[in-house]
């Protein structure tokens, strides 16, 4: 529900007029599409059937007991996705730099807990729920991806609380611009 939460935000912004300049536009919905998919794959696990899909392709890389093939999958998608994406990244960075590094911070613990803890768990404990750690990385993967989630929702918010006086300045101005009739 994070990651609706987030995406809602995003909305939020794309409808105030002036609050997003217009090359970082495209960035934001992408962002808002790539959050809604998050949030319907965590609650419908499309990356655990996504494994299971690519089970047949022994070139790509998995985890014991053909777990994991989503990781190569989404890290190619993110690739794309990054080098398509790389100049309004390289934009936002450089206008919104506290929130771009909270933004990115998040990222990474999210990474870190999606990604870092299943490999722990599949790897080094071969998920075996008997283990009497199993649960504590259980525990520290849904601690990163939570805490990472709020770290991003925290960012864009603070992104939006550095726009919302020149967002009100340009709304104003437009407000003020006489209509034309025809």
């Amino acid at each position: 529900i994070q990651f609706a939460w987030i995406a809602g935000v995003i909305v939020s912004f794309l409808l105030v007029p002036g609050m997003i300049v217009e090359p970082l536009r495209r960035l934001a919905c992408a962002a808002v599409a790539g959050f809604l998919f998050l949030g319907i794959d965590e609650y419908t696990q499309v990356h655990e059937q996504l494994s299971g899909l690519l089970i047949p392709y022994a070139w790509i890389p998995r985890l014991k007991q053909d777990i994991g093939a989503w990781i190569p999958a989404y890290a190619v998608l993110a690739a794309i996705l990054l080098f398509l994406f790389r100049r309004a990244i390289l934009m936002a960075a450089r206008l919104y730099p506290q929130p771009s590094k909270l933004f990115l911070a998040g990222l990474a613990l999210l990474f870190l807990g999606s990604v870092g803890c299943e490999i722990i768990a599949f790897e080094a404990l071969a998920q075996n729920s008997s283990d009497p750690s199993y649960p504590y990385v259980v525990v520290v993967e849904e601690f990163l991806e939570m805490s990472g989630a709020s770290l991003m929702l925290y960012a864009v918010l603070a992104f939006g609380a550095s726009q919302a006086p020149v967002a009100a300045r340009k709304a104003t101005r437009i407000s003020a611009m006489p209509m034309l009739h025809a």
